[in-house]
C-alpha cells in the first residue's frame, strides 16, 4: 500500500499547531504482510522501503478502532505537535530520528523512521550479551536529561527498553518521544468507560503508582491522572527500564499477573533484591530512590545521569 510522505518544518512552536504539512514527492511502500516487525499496546510496526532510492525504513502505525472524523482530527492534530517537537530534538546521539507523518494507513497517519537494523535495547541485549549495560543506561539518561531540561521540559511518557533503539554504532536511542503523553480523550475514550488501564495494560511494570492509582499515593503537587505524565514519571519508569536491562527480564518478573503487579506497586512493593542480583549494589540504591512513592522524593535525570556516571560498573556487575 503506497502512503505520501508528509515532512515537518522544524521551527514549530509548542504552543502553535502546524498549519499546514508540505508534502513530498516521494512515495513509500509499506510490507503488510504478517508477521510485523514489531508491534505495541496500541501500534504495529511495518517495514516499508521508498520507491525513488529503496532506502529502508519502518512506519508505526496506530492499531485503533473506527474514529469519528472530530476525533480523527483531534488526535492527527496532536500527533502533528508531538512528531513535531520530537524532530527539533533529534540530532542529540541518545535521541532517534523521525522522518514525518505517513498518510494512507487506515484511519490514522502513520509515522515513518529509519531503520535502525540493531533494533531495540531489548532485543539488542539478547543478541550481544556481553554489551557494556553502563553505557547504554548513561546515554539513556544524557537523552532523558536532554528532554527534562527543555522549557517546558518534554516528557517522554512510556521509558522502556523496546522504546530504546540502538544506533549502528551501539548508542541508545530514545525513540516514540512523546507518544506516551497522547491523552485517551483524543480518540473519544473516556478513562471512565471500560478497563482503566486499557492503554497501558502491557506496560504497567513501569508505570509510577501516581498513574495507575493517583487516590493511592496523598495528595500530588501536580494533578495527575491516568494521561498525566511528568519528569518524576519518567525517572519512575527510567529506574524500571534499568532493571530491565541489566537482569534482561521484565520488571516484577517473578509476578506473573498484571492485576498482581498493580496490587504490588499499589501495596508499595519494589521488585525484590533476591529476584535481581545482577544488579550492582550502588546501582540498586539507586533505582530504589527513583521509585519512591512519593514523586518529590525521586532523583532529577540531571542529578541521575551525574550519579549514573560516576559508577564503575560493566553490565555483569564487575568494577572497571
Amino acid at each position: 500500500m503506497p502512503a505520501h510522505i508528509h515532512n515537518y518544518q522544524v521551527d514549530f512552536h509548542h504552543d502553535i499547531t502546524p498549519s499546514a504539512l508540505r508534502l513530498s514527492d516521494r512515495r513509500l511502500k509499506a510490507q503488510l504482510d504478517m508477521p510485523y516487525r514489531d508491534c505495541g499496546p496500541y501500534t504495529d510496526v511495518l517495514d516499508a522501503t521508498h520507491n525513488l532510492n529503496c532506502q529502508k525504513a519502518v512506519v508505526k502505525v496506530f492499531r485503533i478502532g473506527k474514529l469519528s472524523p472530530h476525533h480523527r482530527h483531534v488526535l492527527t492534530k496532536r500527533l502533528e505537535n508531538v512528531l513535531a517537537e520530537w524532530k527539533k530534538h533529534h540530532t542529540h546521539p541518545n535521541i532517534s530520528r523521525v522522518t514525518g507523518m505517513v498518510l494512507g494507513f487506515w484511519d490514522l497517519p502513520g509515522i515513518e523512521m529509519p531503520l535502525y537494523s540493531n533494533g531495540n535495547a531489548s532485543n539488542y541485549l539478547k543478541a550481544l550479551p556481553n554489551v557494556d549495560k553502563h553505557r547504554l543506561i548513561c546515554g539513556i539518561a544524557e537523552g532523558l536529561n536532554h528532554l527534562h531540561s527543555q522549557q517546558p521540559p518534554i516528557i517522554h511518557g512510556m521509558v522502556c527498553a523496546t522504546n530504546i533503539l540502538i544506533s549502528d554504532s551501539g548508542a541508545p536511542l530514545l525513540t516514540d518521544i512523546g507518544l506516551g503523553t497522547i491523552p485517551l480523550e483524543a480518540v473519544g475514550v473516556s478513562p471512565f468507560q471500560g478497563d482503566k488501564y486499557s492503554r497501558h495494560l502491557q506496560k504497567v511494570r513501569w508505570l509510577a503508582p501516581e498513574i495507575i492509582d493517583p487516590e493511592n499515593v496523598g495528595p500530588p503537587d501536580i494533578s495527575t491522572s491516568l494521561n498525566d505524565c511528568t519528569p518524576s514519571t519518567d525517572v519512575y519508569s527510567f529506574g524500571m527500564t534499568i532493571l530491565e536491562l541489566f537482569t534482561e527480564k521484565v520488571p516484577y518478573h517473578h509476578v506473573r499477573s498484571t492485576p498482581a503487579v498493580i496490587n504490588e506497586i499499589n501495596n508499595r512493593r519494589h521488585p525484590g533484591r533476591l529476584y535481581c542480583t545482577e544488579v550492582p549494589d550502588e546501582l540498586w540504591c539507586i533505582l530504589e530512590s527513583c521509585w519512591s512513592h512519593n514523586a518529590k522524593e525521586r532523583p532529577t535525570t540531571a542529578v541521575l545521569r551525574s550519579r549514573i556516571g560516576a559508577l564503575g560498573i560493566h553490565g555483569s556487575g564487575r568494577r572497571a
